[in-house]
């Protein structure tokens, strides 16, 4: 790609539109990216690639850029510049149209790139998987909740990549996960998940896709959907659950009758997560699964906006009206709330750096009134990263009577994964040692 040529430059002086890799802290993988602007103070504003997604990056100060920033050199024979080639090509395309503009044409960049497909080939990790060690062991008196962002499943071109929802279904299946919640499914993305739930356990496996998370934008072509082992749900609840019930979030009205009984729905003030048609602001959902034994499961999830900072932080403030308003009786119903909160997505609320949300003043203000309210807490490790960049942005809220001590993690773990599929790329590769298999990193 000889059009991406980048010539060195001195060490922390760089130029406006120069290639440059960007790494926040030891912790996380190098980005590629480009300086949008190199300020008069010696800082700059970037743009990286970032799960598939462009993002800003709005203020490296010169001392950041020294630890965060590098040149990009020996482009063409460079390991490290192939590793990211998708990313220059959507890099390139971005800052030949100005990269992301402003006011309104900023938002709807930042739209688009919450909606952009994962650019990335599928390799075929499940076969790797197939050999690491399951994570933990099953403990047969309760239910192991997983969370899971797949990236535009069932959507574009190829809806039903079979290395994906083989890699999805390997990931799942070693988790030892009872029941999991889907981010980025596409609304008709049936089919696809009927595929994966029998890909992972046959017809043992059921699932439900929820309502669109939103009326326009990006938001009107996704969901959420929730997959579960039947046997073990219904063996834990102590009865038959005749059907997955599926709703999105109401600021007034969500769900029915029954269900804001059980979850002490109560009369808390709810916000809008619509938030007046912000951009990338998807509607919470809920799932509950119901046994004929009078226990329930309720499963909320949500998905926050990525690349639009300010709709982020309004959803972050909106939190706890997804939870119940008073403590809950774990024996009629165990609540919970995950997803992908794009925790760690340049999130610098009250903190010198990047952090999970978590480890922010709305966070630990969130974990405050949860702990007073409706005995709630987060039970993520925030050391774990949850993204291929080293990242961390999956957060799990529980009740504390149902969850006891335990915590949750992340697995395969991101540096296992990465060599997985490092390993995967060279066999695919011509002479790599290996057949090829299709493509997918789930």
């Amino acid at each position: 790609m000889s059009s991406l040529t980048a010539t060195a430059t001195e060490a922390t002086k760089f130029k406006t539109n120069e290639w440059i890799y960007f790494q926040q802290s030891r912790q996380h993988s190098s980005r590629a990216g480009y300086v949008k602007t190199a300020r008069r103070d010696g800082g700059y504003h970037v743009r990286l690639v970032q799960n598939s997604t462009i993002v800003d990056v709005e203020r490296v100060s010169a001392s950041d850029a020294r630890r965060q920033m590098r040149a990009v050199q020996a482009v063409e024979q460079d390991a490290e510049f192939k590793a990211h080639a998708a990313d220059w090509r959507v890099l390139a395309h971005d800052r030949e149209h100005g990269g992301g503009g402003s006011g309104k044409k900023k938002k709807a960049a930042a739209a688009d790139a919450d909606a952009m497909p994962c650019d990335a080939p599928y390799v075929a990790l499940h076969e790797a998987l197939r050999k690491e060690r399951p994570s933990g062991t099953k403990n047969e008196r309760r239910l192991r909740l997983g969370t899971f962002n797949v990236c535009h499943l069932g959507g574009g071109a190829n809806p039903n990549p079979p290395e994906k929802i083989r890699n999805l279904a390997a990931v799942i299946r070693r988790s030892l996960s009872d029941v999991i919640v889907l981010q980025e499914v596409s609304t008709n993305a049936d089919e696809t998940v009927a595929l994966l739930a029998a890909e992972i356990g046959g017809d043992d496996w059921g699932f439900r896709l929820s309502d669109a998370t939103g009326s326009s934008g990006p938001a009107k072509g996704e969901c959420y959907a929730l997959l579960y082992n039947r046997t073990r749900v219904e063996t834990v609840l102590g009865g038959e659950v005749p059907a997955v019930e599926s709703f999105m979030y109401d600021r007034r009205d969500t769900g029915h009758a029954a269900f804001r009984r059980e979850a002490e729905w109560g009369t808390a003030q709810r916000a809008d997560f619509s938030f007046a048609g912000a951009s990338a602001a998807r509607l919470p959902g809920f799932f509950r699964l119901a046994s004929c034994s009078g226990r329930s499961l309720v499963v909320a999830t949500v998905h926050t906006a990525f690349s639009d900072a300010a709709t982020r932080r309004q959803q972050f403030r909106a939190l706890g009206s997804l939870l119940p308003s008073k403590p809950l009786d774990c024996s009629r119903c165990v609540f919970a709330l995950l997803g992908d909160f794009n925790s760690n997505a340049s999130n610098t609320e009250g903190m010198t750096s990047s952090a999970s949300f978590a480890q922010t003043k709305f966070g630990k203000a969130l974990a405050d009134e949860l702990t007073q309210r409706c005995r709630f807490s987060n039970v993520s490790n925030h050391h774990d990263a949850t993204s291929w960049g080293g990242a961390h942005y999956d957060e799990a809220y529980v009740q504390a009577d149902a969850v006891g001590s335990r915590h949750s993690h992340v697995y395969p773990i991101q540096r296992r994964i990465a060599a997985l599929a490092r390993e995967a790329v060279r066999k695919r590769r011509p002479g790599g040692g290996g057949g090829g298999g299709g493509g997918g990193g789930g």
